[in-house]
């Protein structure tokens, strides 16, 4: 029972008491004092009032406490049709997140190659052929990107939404240090995403599969 049905039942008992009690102390005047035979139908109607009050009240009370309870329930249905809902799409969110982690990943580590070298084949690769495979994968991904996050959450499409505000135009310029301060920008991003998000929407999915 919850503090407001406590509240309405301490209510309803306190008044009940009142009652019986007004009632026992209008009888023994009653019955001590002969005057008041007399007036027998004074008598039922103080005791008809008085019952009559108390009864209103309690039926007021009673009825607050039922449509305390109904609300109650329909919020409780409510929550658990919520609950559902999100256990029903929750699985396609992440899947849709795992889609653009992949994504990033992946650019990380061509970038990565591309300023570092994974080995000494890819140390002597010309670096032209490195810029356009970069090129080539991310630019006809960004719109990709934004449409596959946009399906996870707000939270997530803005983190991607601002890293491809900043990450086209550097792209787009060809420039060796623009892709330089591309790779610094994507290596946060990856940290990001495996950090922030992957943590928070895997902790959804647990709390909507209990």
């Amino acid at each position: 029972m919850n503090k407001y049905a406590k509240w309405i039942t301490n209510i309803i008992i306190t008044l009940f008491l009142v009652f019986v009690a007004l009632l026992l102390t209008i009888l023994i005047v009653y019955i001590v004092n002969d005057s008041f035979k007399e007036q027998d139908t004074i008598l039922a109607g103080c005791i008809g009032f008085v019952g009559a009050v108390l009864g209103g009240l309690i039926t007021l009370l009673g009825v607050k406490l039922s449509i305390k309870a109904s609300y109650d329930g329909i919020k409780t249905t409510i929550e658990h049709q919520n609950k559902e809902k999100v256990k029903e799409t929750i699985g396609q969110k992440l899947n849709n997140f795992y889609q653009v982690k992949k994504i990033i990943y992946k650019l990380e580590r061509m970038l990565s190659n591309r300023k570092y070298g994974w080995n000494e084949n890819a140390d002597k690769e010309d670096s032209e052929v490195i810029n356009r495979a970069i090129y080539s994968y991310i630019l006809p991904k960004y719109n990709n990107l934004l449409e596959i996050s946009a399906s996870v959450d707000w939270e997530f499409y803005k983190e991607i939404n601002d890293f491809v505000e900043t990450a086209r135009p550097l792209t787009y310029s060809f420039k060796d240090e623009d892709l330089d301060t591309l790779t610094d920008i994507v290596k946060t991003l990856t940290k990001t995403v495996e950090v922030k998000h992957e943590n928070r929407l895997s902790t959804k999915f647990e709390e909507a599969s209990i």
